[in-house]
């Protein structure tokens, strides 16, 4: 779950962004604020992931509350006025919306910030579990790497594995069997015909797990375990 704070002096504005958070999952909003001064000891705190921060504010503008912060969270400026963007992503702000933000629009930014966060934690996690297992496909006993497997699809009394270096392999069992065998700190099960290395998760779109080249559903019975421990 992503945690996420809302600053922006406009009382319609706020409520906007909020009503946008709110269509999204895995996004949880834990203050909305009039001025950037409001949620300091919010940031103080509690760990936020992601600062929805208005520029023009009266006591304070955005970019001088931005230069401000020494531990910063992912920052998507909202303005009105285009004339700051230069400025912000010289301060490595993740991305720049223009009022009047409509929700697709938003909904990109968002996953922008997310896929930051998975590129991070796959760098880490990557070279936290490593192994292999044997499959036999083709007449043929493959040894895979964890790392090479992106996800594992059940197909009737068959599943098959996606993977980098071999392509798909169709391999006799059950996905129960798979997921007894596979660590379930890297590989996830979330659909009762699916599980996937959480390193090849780019970033989670309703009830859909969105890698670089396939989208996976994700079961409602699933859902909150994954997202808990994703």
């Amino acid at each position: 779950m992503y945690k996420c704070i809302i600053v922006d002096d406009e009382e319609p504005a706020r409520l906007l962004l909020n009503d946008y958070c709110e269509k999204i999952d895995d996004l949880e909003v834990v203050g909305l604020f009039k001025s950037p001064l409001q949620c300091i000891s919010t940031l103080e705190k509690e760990p936020i992931d992601i600062l929805l921060l208005d520029i023009n504010m009266p006591d304070i503008s955005g970019i001088d509350f931005l230069k401000s912060l020494t531990v910063k969270p992912k920052v998507i400026l909202t303005t009105a006025y285009r004339d700051y963007a230069v400025e912000g992503f010289e301060l490595e702000v993740s991305d720049y919306l223009l009022k009047p933000i409509e929700f697709h629009r938003f909904l990109k930014a968002i996953n922008k910030v997310k896929s930051t966060f998975t590129e991070q934690s796959t760098t880490i996690n990557t070279t936290e579990i490593t192994g292999s297992i044997q499959v036999k496909a083709n007449k043929r006993l493959y040894k895979i790497d964890y790392d090479d497997i992106l996800f594992i699809q059940s197909k009737s009394e068959y599943v098959m594995y996606h993977t980098k270096s071999h392509g798909k392999l169709m391999v006799y069992g059950t996905i129960k069997s798979v997921e007894e065998t596979l660590p379930d700190k890297l590989f996830y099960r979330v659909h009762r015909s699916y599980m996937v290395n959480k390193n090849y998760i780019q970033f989670v779109e309703g009830n859909q797990i969105v890698l670089e080249n396939e989208k996976l559903p994700l079961g409602d019975s699933y859902k909150k375990d994954f997202i808990a421990k994703w």
